[in-house]
């Protein structure tokens, strides 16, 4: 395989997990008073949506030009 288009799955990959990965969160107990409880939830930091549709962006372009050079070549 071609460095290019491995550096291509790759970024397409990282780029997924990213996404993915902003959209889960810890939930704990914060305050429990006999039959009431106060729960909060906590998410850890994550770039932006945009940072990891560039990301994947990015790879579907090397991908895209990685095949494009195979057929001519």
């Amino acid at each position: 395989m071609r460095p290019t288009l491995i550096a291509g799955i790759l970024l397409v990959t990282l780029g997924v997990v990213v996404l993915i990965s902003g959209r889960f969160g810890n939930e704990r107990a914060v305050l429990k008073v006999g039959d009431l409880t106060v729960s909060a939830t906590e998410r850890p930091s994550s770039p932006a949506p945009w940072v990891s549709g560039l990301i994947i962006a990015a790879g579907a372009v090397l991908v895209v030009s990685a095949s494009r050079r195979r057929r001519t070549a």
